[in-house]
């Protein structure tokens, strides 16, 4: 893994400089290439990191998750 080099966008790094870079784990990185994403999708951050980023939360409210920004 730490020896695949991965060039998005004319950029050239690593996985493990990616994953730092846009905050995608590693392993999320190299489960998107084994399954044929390609450029940007694969360092494309998940909802669960635009949710934590955006400080919105999922929270079990009257038998049903809503959605709160802080």
């Amino acid at each position: 893994m730490r020896g695949i080099v991965i060039v998005i966008g004319g950029i050239a790094h690593t996985i493990p400089e990616w994953a730092e870079i846009s905050g995608v784990g590693p392993k999320t990185i190299s489960r998107r290439i084994d399954r044929g994403f390609n450029g940007a999708e694969i360092i494309a951050p998940t909802e669960h990191l635009l949710r934590k980023r955006a400080m919105i939360h999922e929270v079990w409210k009257g038998g049903n998750f809503i959605w709160i920004k802080e």
